[in-house]
């Protein structure tokens, strides 16, 4: 019985309040209300207001509200704080557990009208905040259901129409996941010309000395001469939520060592430097925030480790020189801060995710030295002044997902940086590269990047090492490359960078060369597909001992499928290598190296195989069909071997063709059926030919303008100046021998170490890169000497 004459006292002197605040044309003047800076200031920290409201604009020369309270709601309604260029407008020290939001209101009236979303503030819960109105409303909206509503639940009303569809905590949370369940449903200060207004200090909101587990939510803060809003000192676990902060004469949020911070569906533009500063921090949470405009980077993550060139947080030195800042001058800031000793601030384990971040001047964002294990994901990145994403310094980063484009610099930079992982990015229209790696280590670029239209190459790595570059797409870049190293632009292009993997990647539509290595060594480039570029499918300059192996597929380039230019002692193996429109495999100036087992070149509009002025390279166990020139051609080029091709047929002009060559060996190769000449020797000596089938060839099988060369065993019908020793013409005709007994030559010669091109003929083992002969190899060998023995047996019976 008491209870309820209490609660309908109080609603009694809530409702008589209210009619006569309606009369005055006000608001309700129940709970704790302030007008001024000072006021405000006392009611915070009087330990008697849980909630504040501010019922007019107030102002203040220095700082108009020193917070130093725990638990306290204070409702800005709007209205706007003000100061002349110095203090803070609301300062938070060692002050926990509090809520800086616009509005306590759960009314879906529009701002026309906000006199119809009425509050009846103070009281004793359960308490009831205003009401939805389904339609405009004509008059004040009054709710009836205060004894209805469960503890910390709103009611929920109709316009002058009693409970309707009674109490509780229902619709969408007002907060949008900022952590907080109070109120039901966006009301009318849900916008940003609505919202609180915090102007003109030298910092709009400051947070120091530990304070935790606050929030701010639904606020303008602009046009204050340092940070919109300032965490520092291990201010740990605040939310920063659908916030408006722009103009200011730094960074729009600026965290020092503090962790665990949330920033949310804010618009941050047009900030003097970044906008979001997260310096030494931990566990950052950046989602879903509009960053642009701002004078420096959208986002910098970075820690205290090195010296700061231009720091937005004070002159910091390094006074002993170990790289690490042993003293920070906060002075110019008008904070009195001290930070010393550095070496441990690094910002770790920060997520950056879901943001629009674009037109900033410097980097969109920036993830800096020391920083380690923060994850960049699902970001729309465009058109920032420097790179779209930059990480300088920094180790064991994810960035995955985001969409990085028309961004004047590098779609994403890494530089210094290891053990990073880059995945399913896409990137494209960036100024410069695509993707770019400098003195970086041990990356993953790979699982389903799409690189496209990139100005330059699509991914550069540049003095990095043991990167692995897989799964990728890569199309279309090198669009605008200029003249600065033009023809070693690509899809894929490593620059002194030694040790690295690429592989599973589709790189097509006119870049200029596929893959480019230049002065690189012990990389790996396997099961790629390179075709349409403009100058070659794979190119090596001064690149040596690289493996280009194991079913890369190169077609329908503009010149070369293969191009090594004075690069020595690489290994060529099972590429289908066709249709290109320069030769199959071209080496110019390369020495000492295989191409061996399965390389299958056929149909190319060039040569299948030329080498000019190469030597003491090793061509063996591949295919040379079908090119519209010559299936293999030496020019000014000696001591090679070419030996057990399975076919060199049907090509436009000859089969092998030497000019100016000497010493090469030529042997147990099957040549079927070229236009011209099977074996061409022009102007070259001290060539040897051995058991070659050389048959059905359009002139002649073998041919050489001068006598200069020497050979034996050969097989053919029509030979020009060429004796086999010992006989006139070849060893034996096509008819005297199948081409199976050439076939069982082959399986039986091999080679020493992998091809030696001074190793005697048909003596030498061929081993597998790992010393071991490989099965096929012991299989085909088994089969020649069967062969051999079966024909022996022929022949003597008859």
């Amino acid at each position: 019985m008491h209870y309820t004459k209490g609660i309908s006292l109080a609603l009694l002197i809530g409702i008589f309040s209210m009619l006569m605040t309606l009369a005055s044309g006000g608001i309700p003047p129940l709970g704790c209300m302030c007008n001024s800076c000072k006021q405000c200031q006392s009611m915070i920290n009087s330990g008697r207001c849980s909630r504040v409201y501010l019922m007019g604009d107030i102002s203040s020369s220095g700082t108009c509200i020193d917070w130093m309270n725990d638990g306290v709601t204070f409702f800005c309604q709007g209205h706007t704080i003000s100061g002349t260029g110095d203090g803070i407008g609301i300062n938070l020290s060692s002050a926990n557990g509090n809520i800086l939001r616009n509005c306590d209101c759960d009314c879906s009236c529009s701002s026309e009208s906000r006199e119809n979303c009425e509050m009846v503030l103070g009281g004793v819960p359960p308490r009831c905040v205003g009401c939805i109105t389904p339609a405009p409303c004509t008059g004040p909206c009054t709710c009836h259901c205060i004894n209805d509503c469960p503890s910390g639940c709103h009611c929920i009303d109709t316009c002058n129409c009693g409970c309707g569809t009674g109490c509780g905590c229902v619709g969408r949370d007002c907060d949008y996941g900022c952590g907080m369940t109070v109120n039901p449903c966006p009301c009318f200060c849900d916008t940003p010309e609505s919202r609180c207004k915090i102007t003109g200090f030298n910092v709009g909101i400051q947070l120091l000395k530990g304070s935790d587990n606050n929030r701010i939510v639904e606020y303008n803060v602009y046009k204050n001469t340092g940070n919109g809003i300032y965490l520092e000192d291990e201010s740990d676990s605040n939310t920063i939520c659908r916030n408006d902060i722009h103009n200011n004469g730094r960074s729009g949020i600026y965290l020092i060592e503090s962790d665990h911070n949330t920033i949310r569906e804010s618009r941050i533009e047009d900030n003097g430097l970044d906008g979001i500063n997260a310096f030494a921090t931990e566990g950052t949470v950046i989602e879903e925030n509009t960053i642009m405009s701002n004078t420096a980077m959208g986002i910098d993550i970075s820690s205290g480790i090195g010296v700061p060139t231009d720091a937005d947080y004070g002159d910091c030195y390094d006074t002993d020189g170990d790289g690490f800042i042993d003293d920070c001058d906060f002075s110019g800031d008008n904070f009195d801060i001290s930070i010393t000793d550095t070496q441990d601030m690094v910002s770790t384990l920060n997520l950056v995710d879901g943001n629009t971040i674009m037109d900033n001047e410097e980097e969109g964002v920036l993830i800096g030295i020391g920083s380690t294990e923060n994850t960049i994901s699902n970001n729309a990145v465009s058109d920032n002044g420097g790179n779209g994403l930059y990480l300088m310094g920094t180790v064991s980063n994810t960035v995955k997902d985001n969409s990085v484009s028309g961004n004047t610099e590098r779609g994403i930079h890494l530089d210094d940086s290891n053990g990073n992982r880059i995945q399913g990015n896409g990137i494209s229209k960036n100024g410069k590269e695509g993707i770019f790696l400098s003195s970086s280590n041990g990356n993953l670029i790979g699982d389903a990047n799409t690189v496209s239209k990139n100005d330059m190459d699509g991914v550069h790595l540049y003095q990095s090492n043991n990167n692995e570059i897989s799964s990728n797409s890569i199309s279309g870049n090198n669009a605008d490359p200029g003249s600065i190293g033009l023809r070693y632009m690509a899809g894929i292009r490593l620059d002194e960078s030694d040790d690295n993997t690429i592989r599973d990647n589709a790189i097509s539509d006119e870049n200029l060369n596929g893959i480019c290595l230049k002065e690189s060594e012990g990389c790996n480039i396997t099961t790629n597909t390179v075709e349409g570029s403009k100058i070659h499918g794979i190119c090596l300059y001064k690149s040596n001992s690289n493996n280009i192996t194991t079913q890369n597929t190169l077609s329908k380039n503009s010149e070369n499928g293969i191009f090594l230019d004075e690069s020595d002692g690489n290994s060529l193996r099972n590429n289908l290598i066709s249709e290109n429109e320069g030769s199959g495999i071209k080496l110019y100036k390369s020495n000492e190296n295989r191409i061996l087992k399965e390389n299958n070149i056929e149909r190319n509009a060039g040569d299948g195989i030329y080498l000019d002025n190469s030597n003491n390279n090793l061509v063996e166990y591949s295919s040379s069909d079908g090119n519209e020139k010559n299936g293999i051609y030496m020019k000014s080029s000696g001591n090679n071997q070419v030996a057990c091709m399975t076919s060199i047929k049907g090509n436009k002009e000859n089969g092998v063709l030497t000019e100016a060559g000497y010493g090469n060996t030529i042997s147990l190769n099957d040549i079927d059926s070229n236009v011209v000449n099977g074996i061409y020797l022009e102007n070259s000596q001290g060539n040897r030919l051995d058991q070659n089938r050389v048959c059905n060839n359009g002139e002649h099988d073998i041919k050489q303008s001068v006598r200069a060369s020497s050979g034996s065993d050969n097989q053919c019908e029509k030979a020009d100046k060429w004796n086999d020793e010992g006989h006139e013409g070849c060893t034996s005709s096509c008819e005297d021998a199948p081409a199976a007994e050439v076939i069982g030559k082959m399986s039986s010669h091999v080679s020493v170490a992998g091809g030696s091109a001074n190793a005697p003929v048909g003596f030498a083992i061929f081993l597998s890169d790992t010393g071991r002969i490989p099965p096929i190899e012991v299989l085909g060998i088994l089969i020649g000497v069967l062969t051999l023995y079966i024909i022996i047996r022929i022949r003597d019976s008859k």
